[in-house]
């Protein structure tokens, strides 16, 4: 028995390690936080479980100043905001008032 769990601890500690390299590889390449430009258009992201990823990520984005979301189903973006974004296009989104728009205080009128 002593074998067993040995293997197991060692097997489990490869596991911890290769999560690691893969949650920091995740990072590196995921990082929304200083992104400037995005494009997410045509991705059809009104869906339910596309909807709790697009939040995530769009939460995020704390230094995009331009945002392409156009065609994704989308209709209402109210409680997301942007400090930087400059430019934002959400054509052929079910969006059907400015307030569902969201909040982007760097617009420029």
């Amino acid at each position: 028995h002593i074998f067993t769990i040995l293997a197991v601890s060692k097997k489990s500690a490869l596991l911890s390690v290769r999560s690691r390299k893969f949650k920091t590889l995740k990072e590196k390449i995921e990082d929304w936080e200083n992104v400037t430009k995005v494009n997410l258009s045509y991705q059809e992201l009104g869906g339910q479980f596309q909807t709790r990823m697009l939040s995530s990520t769009l939460k995020k984005l704390i230094r995009c100043e331009s945002l392409y979301l156009v065609d994704n189903r989308l209709s209402d973006m109210s409680n997301y905001t942007f400090p930087c974004l400059q430019e934002l296009n959400v054509a052929l989104n079910i969006i059907t008032s400015f307030t569902h728009l969201p909040v982007c205080p760097s617009f420029a009128y």
